[in-house]
């Protein structure tokens, strides 16, 4: 270690202490805190012959700040979540923020993580060529809260924060309608190509298929139920609708028989100014609705 690196180390260690974040452990803070101009290059040097090896064994370029922050924690970077998931999956990538951020990948899918994938298919779209974005209607800000935003942070170490927009829906010949919506971005390259690459997301019946036992299955289509459902009360009858693809609606229908829960697929056509369609649902009443797990708090308060 030659002299300007143990500067640059000393200044890593000092930043992580005040901060207590190792994510403030940057190239530009520690330039910043000590006045060195070549901290980038400094810490590649390093780390050069390190980098080599991880790059033979893993396939990924580890980022030498990323292996100055692992020594200024003492843990051994073969543990780190990403390198420790390419080993277990071999469908996603890793960008380079997702070093930065410190972006894990869950090495076995619970019941928690199978409800999260459920409401990802639910509410995620999509926001540019790699990433993911969360939205809801603004009156579920509890549920996102409570339950999506810790979840996030618990399973993929992503900060899982709501933000607010309008949203505006425009047809010819009719009235703009504008809407509040919340949003959580899932803004992780390897976390979105671990959902679509391993994971099967957006397909039902792919992603269904990567969960081998009956309490995941369960969990996920309760976490679709959570995000996707509207939950009312029908002439004092609980009600849960859930609008999307006729052969998505199958295959969640499919999975709720098997744990005796009823449903009814209906369908209508529907007409605008400038297209015809046809609407597909699924929909659960009355005491079929108790037998589900409700993640939603608004659902819950509705059926209170």
């Amino acid at each position: 270690m030659d002299n300007v690196f143990r500067v640059i180390y000393d200044v890593g260690e000092d930043i992580y202490k005040e901060r207590g974040d190792i994510r403030a452990v940057t190239c530009k803070n520690i330039q910043q805190y000590s006045g060195i101009k070549t901290v980038a290059k400094n810490t590649a040097r390093n780390y050069r012959e390190e980098t080599r090896e991880l790059r033979n064994r893993f396939g990924v370029k580890v980022p030498a700040m990323e292996l100055l922050r692992n020594d200024i924690l003492g843990t051994d970077i073969e543990d780190h979540p990403l390198l420790v998931a390419l080993e277990k999956y071999d469908g996603f990538e890793i960008g380079r923020k997702d070093w930065i951020t410190r972006s894990k990948l869950p090495l076995e899918i619970g019941v928690e993580e199978a409800e999260l994938l459920g409401i990802i298919r639910g509410d995620a779209r999509k926001e540019n060529r790699t990433g993911l974005t969360l939205y809801t209607r603004a009156e579920n800000r509890e549920f996102y809260e409570t339950v999506v935003g810790p979840v996030i942070r618990g399973v993929f170490g992503l900060p899982g924060e709501i933000s607010d927009r309008i949203n505006t829906k425009h047809f010819p010949g009719e009235e703009t309608e504008n809407y509040n919506e919340i949003a959580i971005p899932l803004g992780s390259k390897a976390v979105v190509s671990w959902l679509k690459k391993d994971i099967g997301f957006p397909d039902v019946e792919d992603m269904l298929d990567k969960l081998p036992r009956k309490e995941e299955r369960f969990g996920y289509v309760m976490g679709y139920l959570g995000s996707m459902g509207y939950a009312d009360m029908c002439r004092s009858i609980k009600r849960m609708r859930v609008f999307d693809d006729e052969e998505s609606l199958k295959y969640v229908a499919k999975e709720l028989k098997k744990f005796g829960i009823k449903c009814s697929l209906p369908s209508h056509n529907m007409e605008t100014e400038i297209s015809k369609y046809e609407q597909h649902r699924l929909e659960i009443l009355g005491k079929q609705v108790d037998k589900l797990k409700i993640l939603n708090p608004v659902h819950a308060k509705v059926f209170a």
